[in-house]
């Protein structure tokens, strides 16, 4: 057979599919665990009690967590710092030297340029 089912064939497989089930059925009996073994077991998937056995953060987590909090606090420190100083010196956001102030020739429309013509 190829995988397909066809139709007058369905009732044939489900008959030899509830024969195995119950030849299954009759060779497995479920064993009940012995209590020192659930409980060795329960203490090993467990491991510490802790607050973080509950969230299951591994080291790596951990620290990349708090790396990445100090980190964030330290900009928000580095940005609050510079906000203030910006605000104290008067520069509000303006570099010094980005925007220098306006000439008067440089206001003035300039006219056409002159090209000299080459000697060919």
């Amino acid at each position: 057979m190829s995988g397909i089912i066809w139709p007058w064939e369905r009732k044939k497989v489900q008959r030899e599919l509830d024969s195995v089930e119950d030849m299954l059925e009759s060779v497995f009996k479920p064993v009940d665990a012995r209590p020192s073994f659930t409980s060795d077991l329960r203490k090993r998937l467990v491991r510490k009690e802790g607050p973080l056995a509950k969230a299951s953060l591994t080291t790596l987590e951990l620290v990349l967590l708090i790396g990445g909090a100090i980190a964030g606090v330290l900009v928000f420190f580095f940005t609050v710092v510079r906000s203030v100083a910006n605000l104290l010196t008067g520069r509000r956001g303006r570099k010094a030297g980005a925007n220098p102030a306006p000439d008067k020739a440089a206001s003035k429309p300039q006219g056409k340029l002159k090209t000299k013509k080459r000697a060919a």
